[in-house]
């Protein structure tokens, strides 16, 4: 099946009759939407969706739009690129981030996506998370192209400055 069908035809209909997903106690899928990211050339190991999901309330008839961003092994990984990928520790080190590290710095002034839900199935591995650009956030673009002049007057500041602390 398509990643993008799975999504919607099975992972966030799970997500909603277990409860994951809900804002009401009550809630049942109106629309979901899933495209993937990537498409811009950028490189990633794990495929990524952005979905968003408007649920309705049964009882109140009200509803609510969830963004989220979903991580998945890409099906019919190869093993050998499976291990030597080390899918399953990338998995598992988000997970452990997710459900352990990040629960403790609650208190912290820091800004982290929202977990849903992980399953750490052998390559099938998947982590839902909030799609933190619904609320105006956004992953820096990474700096390129500095010219040789920059590298070199940052490689002789630190120089400088590991003479000044001797």
């Amino acid at each position: 099946m398509d990643p993008a069908e799975f999504i919607k035809c099975e992972l966030v209909p799970k997500l909603v009759s277990d409860g994951k997903l809900s804002f009401d106690g009550d809630a049942a899928i109106k629309s979901c939407e899933a495209s993937k990211l990537g498409e811009d050339g950028t490189f990633m190991r794990t495929l990524c969706y952005r979905v968003k999901v408007e649920l309705f309330s049964v009882k109140s008839g009200l509803t609510h739009r969830v963004c989220l961003v979903i991580k998945l092994t890409p099906p019919n990984t190869p093993l050998e690129f499976y291990e030597t990928g080390n899918y399953a520790q990338l998995f598992e080190n988000e997970f452990i981030s997710y459900n352990t590290v990040l629960p403790l710095l609650q208190g912290l002034d820091i800004f982290y996506p929202k977990y849903f839900y992980s399953s750490q199935a052998p390559q099938k591995e998947i982590i839902v998370l909030s799609d933190f650009t619904d609320e105006g956030w956004a992953v820096a673009k990474p700096v390129t192209n500095l010219s040789l002049e920059n590298i070199l007057a940052s490689e002789d500041s630190m120089h400088m400055i590991a003479d000044v602390m001797n």
